[in-house]
């Protein structure tokens, strides 16, 4: 969403998740698609303790006048994105904004600690509820589950953004974010507008309350 914010209309959106998943690249796409319609755009990252399998979030910024600094303030944040749901849950109670929009995958992805029986995961409806109570709407489902469907696991972050896409919270369309995803990954262009697809599709089912 945008929001004015003393005389500047600023969008705010985070993409949390952990090493590996693809959220980085998520940003690159939504951020090149945003120049394209016409934002000056900053991205920053925050990184957890290891490159692959740590936590890692991504802030987008984007105003019509001058770049805003690249990381998001605590609690400024109009939609939070997320690709594992402990993530997520971090991430909005950290920097959502009081009614913001969420979209999350429901998949853990455990820590190393969980997996060495030193910790215990939440259950992902007890994240899931922590988030209705902040968010305006929050959107939930398994991004692995559609990227299969499409072809590969690794388009996860491809459903990811397709259900962002149908929110309408973004200031630029679909087929803006489909060509920059398709010049992006030629190669892998029909796996990953398949998978933009499956997440849009599952977003909007969600968003009209099926």
């Amino acid at each position: 969403m945008i929001e004015v914010r003393g005389k500047k209309k600023t969008l705010d959106l985070m993409i949390a998740g952990v090493g590996g998943q693809g959220n980085v690249s998520a940003s690159r796409i939504v951020g090149t698609a945003l120049i394209e319609a016409g934002y000056k755009v900053s991205i920053g990252e925050t990184f957890g303790m290891s490159q692959r399998g740590g936590a890692v979030v991504s802030h987008i910024r984007a105003s019509k006048e001058l770049p805003p600094p690249p990381l998001i303030p605590p609690m400024g944040a109009d939609i939070v994105v997320g690709l594992e749901p402990m993530e997520t849950l971090r991430t909005v109670l950290h920097y959502l904004t009081p009614g913001g929009t969420v979209i999350t995958s429901v998949r853990p992805i455990t820590p190393p600690e969980v997996n060495l029986g030193q910790a215990k995961y939440p259950k992902v409806e007890e994240l899931l509820e922590a988030m209705r109570k902040l968010a305006s709407k929050v959107i939930s489902f398994d991004v692995y589950e559609l990227a299969a469907r499409a072809g590969s696991l690794q388009s996860a972050n491809m459903v990811i953004l397709g259900a962002l896409s149908a929110t309408g919270k973004i200031p630029c369309d679909e087929e803006l974010l489909k060509k920059t995803i398709a010049e992006r990954w030629p190669r892998a262009k029909e796996v990953n507008l398949k998978a933009f697809e499956l997440g849009r599709d599952e977003a909007l089912k969600q968003l009209k309350g099926e």
